[in-house]
């Protein structure tokens, strides 16, 4: 028997005078995890919006008439749900065999029907776009119905419809609204002993708190949920509750938890022969699993799910896939076929109407092109990315992109402007309770006063991350903080701890697959090599870290790896080879609107002049690069620039520049 007709059923009664309703009522809950993978190995915590069609129910003279609501139903799955209909067309036959027909009664169960069929099942989202209207008038036929069972005592009645409304309510985001009817319904159930109707609101509860960030009170309300539907026997709700508490486990980065809970939940799918959720639990155990970095285990429970998606004919879920496996391409640094998934789930996406899916590929999209350091291409399509989820009112992914925004401005050194939109995305962050988010925001100011020189603010604020991604589990986070401390030691001539502290951080990176991160420790250990005189050392670890680099298609890195090889050679009084390398690193970081590192290019291009007795052009190299550092409020490489030119003091007549 298929999961969606279990509680049809169960047990279908059709009293005559419309003082019952039917017994038993079973929403197909879908709630499912998204988790973006974000440049430089960000997590980032998804949670993905639950949407439900209510069709059209007719009403002439105070007779509804159910055939021809039911047959509204059909024409809407006509093409797209053909195995659906044939179970429609059943519980049509029920209907008609009985001969029993009460107005308000009949309207509550076309309501459950309806439900049942579509109010929550994922490839809704489009069907939505063109029936918004008909929820204005399911939720003033529930009203009407309410009040009717309440003049004629009949709780149940009354308790279904308010439960109706409910789901109406949280469907249109609603939540508060939505808590206060789900909560009347859950106590008339409760007080007239009705089980699998109190069980399916403390279900609704659980999952209404979960859209709002408030994972514990979820877990609570879910938990309970499920004992009730052990008690009753009821599969279906015990399956759901266990994959929206894995799913709640997974956004909070208990990801061994939410394997437990999520496979618990696969294998009860699996005894009532429900594809859907099967398919719904694959695609959380491979986002579980890319979030732990284990890549060829999440491509292949992404693409089994896929392909359960496509055979049920779910287009949300095979969209989803497709996203996540874009973002796995991304993360391992494949980034023409993360692009090309990512633009086919886009595609998708917006089939079906679902502005939350188009918004996160065109978020991931923007992700992609920074880290290929197409910065205006990545502007455009985050701005477009979080104009979208302001539409729907996602917080979460508004936060995401300003936090993206000010990455890129910091890359770009524009770094007042950096830190406004970072310190306006970490107060969001906190808002919705996003640990993992409000972290990644600390260490990317932190990453800004690095650059101005300010160590220890921003020794203070990588402190306070690094707790903070210890708390939720994220190594990648802790490798990136003590990264971070590594290079304020190097630049502070702590050599010895910082080379401690970037090794140990080369470790973990190389430990969770990040060869990103591998490649920033290389780096910073070939610079601190340099800075002892070690350049045969320093050369074989630029030359791994730029190899590195090239590999995962980093042009920012090569060019940075290109100007210390540079500035390796000015060390070795290799003047000739220092310039060209210099020279070459400064054109290509200019073509990259890269200040800060054509700036640097300048200043040891000055300095190798300057040594070479080429006064004129050294003063006019210095005196560029510190304009340029005083544009981007580089205080200290300004000041450097300002100490050369000093040395070469008044032996030149001044130029202009």
């Amino acid at each position: 028997m298929s999961a969606e007709l279990e509680g049809i059923n169960k047990e279908i009664e059709i009293p005559d005078h419309g003082n019952e309703l039917t017994k038993a009522t079973v929403p197909l809950a879908h709630h499912r995890v998204q988790n973006l993978a974000r440049g430089y190995e960000k997590q980032s915590e998804t949670s993905h919006k639950v949407q439900n069609l209510t069709s059209q129910y007719e009403i002439h003279n105070n007779t509804l008439q159910p055939e021809k609501s039911i047959r509204k139903i059909e024409d809407v799955l006509e093409n797209d749900h053909s195995s659906t209909l044939g179970r429609i067309q059943n519980l049509k036959m029920r209907y008609h065999d009985s001969g029993k027909y009460s107005d308000t009664l009949q309207l509550v169960n076309l309501v459950e029907i309806t439900k049942m069929f579509f109010g929550e099942h994922p490839d809704t989202t489009g069907m939505i776009q063109n029936f918004a209207a008909k929820y204005s008038d399911a939720k003033g036929m529930l009203i009407k119905a309410e009040v009717h069972f309440e003049l004629i005592g009949d709780q149940l009645g009354s308790a279904k419809c308010l439960q109706s409304l409910g789901n109406i309510a949280k469907m249109h985001h609603d939540y508060n609204d939505a808590k206060e009817l789900m909560t009347k319904a859950k106590i008339q159930f409760e007080s007239i002993g009705e089980q699998l109707g109190f069980a399916q609101c403390l279900q609704s509860l659980g999952n209404i708190v979960r859209m709002q960030n408030k994972y514990d009170a979820a877990r609570e309300l879910l938990q309970e949920a499920e004992v009730q539907f052990e008690v009753i026997g009821f599969q279906l709700g015990s399956a759901q509750c266990f994959q929206s508490m894995g799913d709640i486990a997974s956004m909070q980065n208990a990801y061994n938890d939410a394997k437990q809970l999520l496979q618990r939940s696969k294998i009860h799918y699996n005894s009532i022969g429900s594809q859907l959720g099967s398919a719904q639990c694959l695609q959380s155990l491979g986002n579980i699993a890319s979030m732990k970095n284990e890549y060829n285990d999440a491509k292949q429970l992404l693409a089994e799910g896929k392909i359960q998606f496509d055979l049920i004919g779910d287009q949300l879920g095979s969209a989803q896939c497709l996203q996540s496996l874009g973002n796995i391409a991304s993360m391992q640094n494949k980034h023409d076929d993360a692009k090309e998934l990512l633009q086919e789930a886009e595609i998708q996406f917006i089939s079906i109407g679902d502005q939350l899916g188009s918004a996160q590929c065109l978020q991931s999209l923007g992700d992609l092109a920074s880290m290929q350091n197409a910065y205006s291409n990545a502007k455009e399509l985050l701005r477009s990315a979080k104009f979208q989820y302001e539409a729907i009112g996602s917080q979460l992914g508004i936060a995401q992109c300003l936090q993206s925004l000010g990455d890129i401005s910091r890359m770009q050194d524009e770094y007042h402007h950096a830190t406004e939109l970072l310190t306006k995305a970490k107060r969001l962050f906190k808002s919705i309770g996003s640990q993992s988010g409000h972290a990644q925001c600390l260490h990317s100011l932190a990453n800004i006063f690095i650059f101005k020189g300010h160590y220890d603010d921003a020794k203070q604020l990588l402190t306070e991350a690094e707790i903070q991604f210890e708390s939720i589990g994220s190594q990648s986070g802790c490798a990136q903080c003590m990264q971070s401390l590594g290079n304020i030691a190097r630049m502070q001539d702590k050599y010895v701890l910082a080379k401690r502290l970037l090794q140990e951080a080369k470790i973990k990176f190389d430990l969770i697959g990040s060869q990103l991160g591998s490649a920033q420790c290389l780096q910073s250990l070939g610079n601190i090599a340099s800075m002892l005189n070690d350049y045969e050392n320093a050369k074989q670890l630029l030359t791994e870290a730029k190899s590195q680099y090239k590999s995962i298609g980093n042009q920012m890195g090569v060019l940075q790896c290109l100007q210390s090889l540079g500035n390796n050679c000015k060390m070795q009084n290799k003047y000739e080879d220092a310039k060209y390398l210099l020279t070459e690193a400064k054109i290509q970081f200019e073509s990259l609107e890269d200040q800060l590192g054509a700036s640097q290019c300048l200043q040891i291009l000055g300095d190798i002049c300057n040594m070479q007795d080429q006064f004129n052009d050294a003063r006019y190299l210095l005196t560029e690069a510190k304009i340029k550092f005083e544009t981007i409020g580089d205080q200290l490489g300004a000041a450097e620039c300002l100490q050369s030119l000093d040395y070469i003091g008044n032996k030149l007549v001044p130029i202009s520049v």
